[in-house]
């Protein structure tokens, strides 16, 4: 699957000690073939355990927001991100879908 024209409407976050805590709302194009997840790439790389947050999507051809799922996966593959996946691991329709996240996670 490949996601283009992103744009980000408000991502802001902070750094309180080892833990970085985001917000996050973006939209992008999804085409190619479907897949169950979409990743949005880190500053820096997350390190320690997994973190596991609810994030509310809306995808391509839907009227109503749907839960998610967000995580980092500080040993898989890629490790610098945060990974997106809908809620019972359905793919996502392709088209135009929106993100909406709030979470943290630990990067020393």
């Amino acid at each position: 699957m490949t996601v283009n024209s992103v744009t980000v409407s408000d991502a802001q976050y902070v750094q309180l000690g080892p833990c970085i805590f985001f917000k996050i709302y973006w939209q992008c194009v999804l085409a190619g073939s479907a897949s169950f997840e979409t990743f949005a790439t880190l500053p820096v790389n997350p390190t320690g355990f997994t973190s596991i947050w609810v994030c509310q999507i809306l995808p391509a051809g839907a009227s109503q927001w749907s839960l998610g799922v967000g995580f980092t996966t500080p040993q898989g593959t890629p490790n610098n991100a945060l990974r997106f996946r809908l809620n019972g691991g359905a793919n996502f329709a392709l088209g135009t879908t929106f993100f909406s996240a709030e979470g943290f996670y630990r990067w020393t």
